[in-house]
């Protein structure tokens, strides 16, 4: 080759490395930043509705999460009320295998402390993990070393009746909490352990568990004239009229009602009540969405956020006079579905999109232990959702067991236990005899089943289980169901 030609071409092998070394030090950056350990934060609300969480009541929480994530549009948890819920979430376990059935149950008499849980798992892996709010019911509100470097615990694990003047447990420290609003103080608490997380040069996981929109859903002052022009909420289930398809412990609820037709018909305080009960519970969500959108910022500005799995969930829905219920731990569609959505770009690239598949809060302790690359326990009820947030149509189930324990002292219908099976289109419960259960509440045989139509029968007034029409399908969920036995006693982990 001549000289002048050899030159000609140096120069542009020169040019080339000009441009493509540049190009390769950015790409290095990122896949540095993709492969260093994720940080979590887990944002979990107390009692939400999945209808609550919309653009209406949690405007900037949406943008971050649906506008940027994925939402998922049937979430459900497992056992509809607080402590068997959050229990599920910790362990991927369901109620019948961590033992923890109901809200009054202390810790120390279930299988729960011999489970494995995601925290006492990502803290002996390394990670910085704070816990803010609510952790279980009947738990005294002392930190756990095992799982946490930082705690912020309220008394009792439940939700004070104050919201401005409460007691807490700070790291070992009992405080007890004047004039600030309780959302307010758990925000400052969550930056003062990300300051902590950050001198720790560790990945971190953060889980903020709020007491809203919980009662007495006591709003924040500056909130407390919000959506004065709140349309009703009036869907056909509200305080129906018709209960005779219904199972006899729904029919025989003493605040039942009866108007001069001889039909069920409520009272007008007890209608106002349930309005003013809502309005509170979506006003005490302004304070909650500002304190979600103050995280999220947070992360965003120090360049940490898109490095960190984000999930939102609440414990389990409630009843806001659907069938003449006010409640949570049944099985109708307003206590067992709740609102979801994960924001994790490496997976959730495809952001503002929705997802139909069946999950359930059993799924994700399995899906931090994947994400966080960490083999997980043996055995567990969940599923993890990584091949939903990967893929457009991706699923992971055709179908979800639920189960509900018997009523104990805390409140709420006097309902007997109960098994459900969930699928895309219907819901089948079957109701079980509790004899001899240590419970105010005893039903000495089963109840009417349920079946419901969720495609036609979107309210579900109008139970098919006596329906001829629909005998095959409820066989069908009756036998799938029947292998979901609920055990006279927990079983020991793992024994399912």
């Amino acid at each position: 080759m001549k000289s002048s030609a050899r030159k000609n071409v140096i120069a542009v092998l020169l040019m080339i490395l000009c441009y493509v070394i540049p190009i390769r030090g950015k790409h290095s950056k990122s896949e540095a930043a993709a492969a260093a350990r994720p940080n979590f934060v887990i944002l979990i609300t107390d009692d939400e509705r999945y209808d609550d969480f919309t653009s209406q009541f949690m405007p900037k929480t949406m943008r971050w999460l649906a506008d940027q994530g994925l939402t998922f549009n049937r979430a459900y948890d497992t056992t509809p009320v607080c402590a068997p819920s959050r229990a599920s979430i910790f362990t991927g376990l369901m109620a019948q295998h961590h033992g923890v059935l109901r809200n009054g149950m202390k810790l120390q008499n279930t299988n729960y402390e011999a489970s494995p849980k995601f925290t006492k798992i990502l803290k002996e892996n390394g990670y910085f993990n704070g816990m803010i709010g609510k952790y279980l019911n009947q738990w005294d509100g002392v930190p756990r070393p095992g799982e946490f470097d930082y705690w912020v615990g309220l008394a009792k694990g439940g939700t004070p009746r104050d919201w401005y003047n409460f007691k807490v447990n700070i790291n070992g420290r009992w405080t007890n909490i004047q004039d600030e609003y309780i959302t307010d103080f758990f925000l400052d608490k969550a930056n003062e352990f990300l300051d902590k997380a950050k001198e720790s040069k560790k990945p971190f996981l953060l889980y903020f568990a709020t007491t809203a929109p919980h009662d007495p859903a006591t709003p924040a002052k500056r909130h407390e004239n919000l959506y004065a022009g709140l349309p009703d909420y009036r869907p056909p289930s509200y305080y129906e009229k018709d209960l005779t398809d219904k199972p006899l412990w729904v029919q025989h609820l003493p605040w039942i009602t009866y108007g001069p037709d001889g039909k069920p018909d409520p009272t007008v305080d007890l209608v106002n009540d349930t309005d003013r009960a809502r309005l509170d519970e979506v006003r005490s969500l302004a304070a909650v969405d500002e304190a979600f959108n103050a995280i999220f910022q947070r992360l965003e500005d120090e360049g940490v956020l898109d490095n960190t799995f984000v999930l939102f969930i609440s414990d389990n829905g409630h009843m806001r006079g659907e069938h003449w219920l006010h409640s949570k731990k049944i099985a109708y569609e307003e206590s067992i579905h709740v609102p979801m959505a994960v924001r994790y770009p490496p997976l959730t690239q495809r952001g503002g999109n929705k997802t139909d598949a069946i999950v359930a809060n059993i799924d994700i302790a399995p899906t931090i232990y994947q994400v966080a690359a960490i083999t997980s326990p043996p055995k567990m009820d969940g599923i993890s959702l990584v091949p939903v947030l990967k893929e457009k149509n991706g699923r992971i189930r055709n179908q979800l067991f639920l189960e509900g324990w018997p009523d104990d002292h805390s409140g709420g219908p006097c309902s007997p236990p109960w098994k459900a099976i969930r699928d895309d289109r219907y819901i089948y419960v079957e109701y079980i005899s509790n004899v001899g259960a240590r419970s105010p509440c005893i039903f000495d045989r089963p109840d009417t089943p349920e079946l419901y139509d969720r495609l036609s029968d979107r309210y579900q007034l109008q139970n098919a289980s006596t329906d001829p029409h629909y005998s095959i399908i409820k066989d069908g969920l009756k036998k799938q169901l029947d292998q979901f036995s609920i055990p006279k006693a927990p079983a020991a982990y793992p024994t399912h």
